[in-house]
């Protein structure tokens, strides 16, 4: 698999699955990186940083609002289609229409 990183939304921070699941797939041999979302343009800042780190997944852990702001700095981080990572989603939010 290749090597990710999950933006989290803060809120999700504590959810014990998710901790497990994050636990698991590094325990498997997968590079996982967390970053935890606490203010605005936090998204952004962590998706460059995943350019930087040469990672090839970006997983959006929240609700719609995280989701949202990580799609946004991906569609803005001026790279060519077959250069950007891909999108994942764990949906952790209230309504989560979008993962609906």
């Amino acid at each position: 698999m290749a090597p990710a990183m999950m933006v989290l939304n803060g809120k999700s921070a504590g959810d014990e699955a998710l901790r497990a699941a994050v636990t698991a797939a590094r325990e498997a041999g997968r590079r996982l990186e967390v970053r935890v979302t606490w203010e605005a343009g936090d998204a952004a800042r962590f998706v460059k940083e995943a350019q930087v780190l040469g990672l090839r997944q970006i997983v959006a852990a929240g609700g719609d609002g995280t989701l949202s702001e990580v799609a946004e700095a991906l569609a803005h981080a001026g790279l060519a289609c077959e250069a950007l990572p891909t999108l994942a989603l764990v949906p952790l939010g209230t309504a989560n229409d979008f993962a609906t």
